[in-house]
């Protein structure tokens, strides 16, 4: 499980998702995803997708591993 722990220094509101989406290179969806199932947490504690950021919010994002899958070709008359 990869670990990344920010904090938000900029001036202007921003929602959650929209941070996690940027900081860990993930799509919004897989965002809210992430915090829906408790792996952000902002200032220790879980928070909604469309939690307002301010400046000095500490932020931690937990990606879990990927899976593997053994996936072989199939061959098939097309």
């Amino acid at each position: 499980m990869l670990k990344i722990e920010t904090v938000y220094s900029k001036d202007e509101a921003i929602r959650l998702d929209v941070f996690v989406s940027s900081e860990a290179e993930v799509s919004r969806s897989r965002a809210a995803q992430l915090i829906e199932s408790g792996n952000v947490s902002v200032g220790g504690k879980t928070a909604s997708k469309n939690t307002k950021l301010h400046k000095n919010d500490s932020i931690e994002i937990s990606l879990p591993d990927l899976k593997e899958y053994d996936v072989k070709p199939e061959n098939i008359p097309l």
